[in-house]
């Protein structure tokens, strides 16, 4: 049997990354969802972390369809979570808002999210939970990294 060239052992670690960052990612997503969507819940974090926004302009931040991202919106605002509010300049133009309810709920999500990853570091050996608040810079360079490609 050949052996493995370098270039193939990295990318099957990056492989082995790339599936454990979504293994967790998902199954964190499923412990805490307040009864939302995805979509949904995605819609509410970004007009958490980012303010209101354009409906145009928030279909373009999330890659979502703006005839789904109205009804998910639409939803939103019908659960008390989001307000739309007419433009000025442009009575068809909305900008969405996370209402205090949505904002308390998404705060909650968050933390009950939080928590069940806390719990679950709990389980591991404690090199293991030290390695992983150490990569924390590079996983957030990542990220950002990820986000900043995304825009372009």
């Amino acid at each position: 049997m050949p052996r493995s060239t370098e270039a193939e052992r990295e990318l099957d670690t990056v492989a082995r990354l790339q599936l454990a960052l979504g293994r967790s990612s998902r199954l964190l997503r499923e412990s805490a969802t307040g009864g939302l969507t995805p979509t949904q819940l995605a819609v509410l974090g970004m007009l958490l972390r980012e303010g209101p926004k354009q409906l145009t302009e928030l279909a373009g931040l999330e890659r979502i369809n703006p005839t789904l991202l109205s009804r998910v919106v639409g939803r939103l605002e019908d659960d008390g979570l989001v307000r739309r509010t007419p433009q000025e300049q442009d009575r068809r133009a909305y900008l969405v808002s996370i209402t205090a309810q949505g904002r308390s709920l998404a705060q909650a999500i968050r933390h009950d999210r939080c928590s069940a990853l806390a719990e679950r570091l709990s389980r591991l050996d404690p090199a293991q939970v030290n390695a992983l608040f150490a990569a924390l810079p590079s996983l957030e360079a990542l990220a950002d990294q990820l986000a900043a490609d995304r825009k372009d």
